[in-house]
């Protein structure tokens, strides 16, 4: 009987470490805000011609639009017309300018649709001038998908 109810006892203790050190790994799986900051550095990224034809824009404009190889070949290189679904670890950038065109701030899009913290198929994550986080991917783009969503001009996918 006593050696029974050590076994069960055994058994319990073990699923149970089992399923959190599961549970841990799925979490802290996936791409980290710093690992997304150092893609953007280290990618070659392509600036693209917005669909913006405002003369004042073109002229003084306030943030530029880049993205990897990747993502350019899906979208022939501008944002005129997107593909109806970007591939996997395409990269986008929205790069916010000062009036000298230094960028100030920058803001990430990632196409990681099997990352755990992906929001349709998405990382999205902000950072400063000196590429610290000021928005987390982990907040799965809670302040993002009001413009990005589903039947707006803006639609990524």
């Amino acid at each position: 009987m006593k050696n029974k109810l050590l076994f069960t006892l055994s058994a319990i203790a073990f699923v149970l470490v089992v399923a959190s050190c599961s549970r841990e790994k799925d979490d802290s799986a996936g791409v980290s805000d710093d690992a997304l900051i150092s893609m953007v550095h280290s990618s070659d990224l392509v600036t693209v011609e917005a669909n913006n034809s405002s003369a004042r824009q073109q002229q003084n404009p306030t943030f530029r639009l880049r993205m990897n190889h990747i993502a350019a070949t899906a979208c022939n290189g501008s944002f005129h017309t997107l593909p109806a679904v970007f591939p996997a670890n395409s990269i986008l950038v929205k790069e916010y300018l000062d009036p000298s065109g230094a960028v100030t701030a920058s803001d990430v899009m990632y196409k990681a649709p099997v990352d755990s913290r992906s929001e349709g198929g998405w990382l999205w994550a902000s950072y400063d001038a000196n590429g610290n986080n000021t928005y987390s991917s982990a907040r799965r783009a809670n302040s993002c998908n009001s413009c990005h969503a589903e039947g707006t001009d803006k639609v990524l996918k």
